[in-house]
Parts: C-alpha cells; structure tokens; sequence
C-alpha cells in the first residue's frame, strides 16, 4: 500500500513511532509479592503461572494488578532494524541487505527528501518495482522474508529511511 503524505508529517510520523515504541513501559520484570497463584503473559504471548515469590520477564501488560515491576527490561520493540539509506542520484543505486531469519516480517520505506526512488526485491531486474517513491510517500508490505535485499534506484539525490518490524505498524 502506498500513501502520499507531506514532508513534515512524515518526518512527524517517524518521530511519533520511534516515541511510541520507547514509551511502552508495560514491559518489564514483575514479581509475585501475594499469597496466591498469578497468571499473565509471559514474553511469547501464553499465559504462564507466577508463584507466590516468583518473577516473571514479560513484553505484554501483566494481566494482575498484584505483579510488583522490579525491572524495565526486557523493553518491547517491533522495530528489529532501522537503516537510513541516502543517495547522491541517478547511477547511486542503494542495497539494504534485510534480517530474513525469522523476523522481521514487515517493511516501511519513507522517502524522506530528494527525488522519486524506486523500490525493487532484490535486483532492479526484478521488474516492475513494487513502489515508486517521492518526498513524503510511505510503502510498507508484510514481505515475510520473501527477499533478502531492497534495491533503491535514486533519480535523484535523497534520503529513505526504512524499519524491519516483528509484527504491522499502523
């Protein structure tokens, strides 16, 4: 899916998500401080049994409001990877190598400045390209490890940033 926006609310779009994503202190290491038997989810998502005493390292909100945080790690965090991709133009082709084990299934390419960019998988001759980008455009896709590379091909000198994320970001 692509979306034109302005420079400034992309700018602003990038900022918001890098502050959200630092902002979410729900995760964290709680302790069971009651008499009883908690369940919460633990850092893969299942519930798990929090004895009396014990701790519990989780990436989710805790389920119970008796879990005492003793820690704020681990931290959440979809974003596995951010590159900042800047060309001088034409003939300056960009490659950004991808995770590609396991995670991360999705990708978000801003243009941020400069002229139009195209965005291929893999090689520039693995035509059409999936997206042509100018300042303040947005493609994102659930590539699931499909390719392993992006080729940006620049018509202009400019900048992209892109993150590789565990799980869609709207």
């Amino acid at each position: 899916m692509q979306r034109k926006i302005g420079f400034i609310p992309a700018m602003l779009a990038i900022i918001a998500l890098t502050l959200a994503l630092a902002v979410s202190a729900s995760a964290g290491t709680w302790i069971n401080n009651t008499s009883r038997n908690i369940m919460t989810p633990g850092t893969d998502g299942g519930l798990i049994l929090v004895s009396p005493g014990d701790s519990v390292a989780t990436v989710y909100v805790p389920t119970d409001g008796d879990l005492t945080r003793t820690a704020a790690t681990p931290y959440y965090n979809p974003v596995a990877v951010r590159h900042t991709v800047t060309s001088t133009g034409s003939g300056d082709d960009q490659t950004v190598t991808l995770l590609g084990t396991g995670t991360p299934s999705h990708i978000y390419i801003w243009k941020v400045t400069g002229g139009p960019v195209s965005v291929f998988y893999d090689a520039v001759a693995n035509t059409p390209a999936v997206a042509i980008l100018r300042a303040g455009d947005r493609f994102q896709h659930d590539i699931r490890r499909r390719a392993a590379t992006l080729v940006l091909q620049f018509a202009a000198s400019g900048t992209c940033e892109i993150l590789e994320t565990n799980e869609a970001i709207e």
